[in-house]
């Protein structure tokens, strides 16, 4: 059942931001809304799985469609590099939560 009496509140930028820090480790570096994940925290590649998986268990949504495709991403389209390239940043994965998931 997904009425709206089951729906969690939608989550604080606070939340969030201490979901990336509890899923990366990362205590020092100043973050906000504009945090780009792979440039300013060096969260590349496969570790950027993690903030995904805690963010999904945290706040209890699924961030992936029912093929298994993350953020409408398409075949060889990537959240994360490997070497830590790509502008994803803190604000996509903020928008991701109830109401707000979209790349950008």
């Amino acid at each position: 059942m997904n009425d709206r009496h089951d729906l969690r509140p939608e989550p604080s930028l606070e939340e969030v931001i201490q979901c990336v820090r509890d899923s990366s480790g990362d205590r020092k570096t100043a973050i906000d809304e504009h945090t780009r994940l792979e440039k300013d925290l060096g969260i590349t590649g496969d570790d950027g799985s993690e903030p995904i998986e805690e963010a999904e268990l945290r706040f209890g949504v699924s961030l992936f469609d029912e093929e298994g495709n993350a953020f409408g991403l398409k075949e060889n389209e990537y959240l994360f590099t490997a070497e830590g390239l790509a502008s994803a940043g803190l604000s996509t994965g903020y928008a991701a939560f109830p109401g707000r998931l979209s790349p950008t």
